[in-house]
């Protein structure tokens, strides 16, 4: 199980909720969600939405879920429309090189894009 699946199941064990009543309240099957969680089907942006809306998150907590959400996915589909080209060309340049960055400096981008101190909710 991935960490989006530990972290759905968490979310309904805290709620004392079944994964039969959290997908009703999230408008889908009972399957699809038991997909998710098990990482053995991705997970779609509508249902990222809804869930982020469902479980009202917002600031950090909202980017960190949708990265996770994300992370989840066997690939990663990214709207560049409105970014400038050197916007676009970098982060197409940081998606084909990303598997051959160092651990040490795969931090000091997170740290550059997310730092710690800084809460946006």
């Amino acid at each position: 199980m991935n960490e989006l699946g530990k972290y759905l199941r968490g979310v309904r064990g805290n709620r004392g909720q079944s994964l039969r009543k959290m997908a009703e309240e999230l408008q889908v099957t009972p399957a699809i969600l038991s997909a998710v969680e098990t990482g053995k089907k991705d997970i779609s942006e509508s249902l990222i939405g809804r869930i982020a809306e469902y479980l009202k998150l917002s600031g950090n907590d909202l980017l960190r879920f949708e990265v996770m959400a994300q992370a989840s996915n066997e690939s990663l589909k990214v709207d560049l429309r409105g970014k400038s080209k050197e916007e676009a060309e970098t982060f197409a340049l940081l998606a084909r090189r990303v598997g051959d960055l160092k651990p040490e400096v795969l931090s000091q981008l997170r740290d550059l894009i997310e730092p710690e101190s800084e809460d946006v909710s």
